[in-house]
This record gives C-alpha cells, sequence and structure tokens, in this order.
C-alpha cells in the first residue's frame, strides 16, 4: 500500500529546507497522533531520526534514518526509511518533496 500526505508549508523552498528542525517536523505529523520526538538529527544524508508513537496498541518506536538528500536551483528533496518500524507497517520510504506555495 502507498500512501501520500501533502502538508502546505508556506515560504520558499529554500526557507522550508533550511528550516526543517524538530519544531517543524512535529507540525507534519498527522493529526490525532500521539508522538514524543526522541532523536531528530537533521535531513542530510546519514541523519537519524526517533520517534515513541502512543497508538491502540500501546507504546511503540520508530526509527528512520535519511539515505539521501538534494538540493539544486530546480529541485529539493530527501528521503527517509524506516529502520525500526511500529505494527503493522512492514516497510517504509518516504520522499519530502519541498515545493513552493503563497
Amino acid at each position: 500500500m502507498n500512501l501520500y500526505f501533502k502538508t502546505p508549508v508556506k515560504g520558499s523552498v529554500e526557507k522550508v529546507l533550511s528550516g526543517f528542525n524538530k519544531e517543524l517536523f512535529m507540525n507534519l505529523k498527522p493529526p490525532g497522533v500521539k508522538v514524543d520526538l526522541r532523536r531528530f538529527d537533521g535531513c542530510k544524508k546519514g541523519d537519524l531520526i526517533e520517534l515513541e508513537l502512543v497508538s491502540p496498541f500501546g507504546k511503540q518506536v520508530w526509527e528512520g534514518k535519511i539515505i539521501e538528500n538534494y538540493e539544486s536551483e530546480n529541485e529539493a528533496y530527501f528521503i527517509d526509511i524506516g529502520v525500526k518500524l511500529p505494527f503493522p507497517i512492514k516497510s517504509w520510504r518516504h520522499k519530502h518533496i519541498p515545493t513552493t506555495i503563497s
């Protein structure tokens, strides 16, 4: 199954990428999901993210790793994968693509 999430963030691509910090990360989580951010290194290749999710199944850990990041004049993105995932998710690969909105 593939899921697609789109969350508008006002500002230029450069501003959004440079401001992608712990606070923005937490503001982008799906509504109604209880998450404790245990680690957030950033959004560059090799950076790690660790979350604790509270769900009907109890507390579960989500660990992710940034495997690729790219910035050019015309495009920017970073890709994270799941290293340790909560039940029932078996795999995770997510490409974050900032776009400009006004």
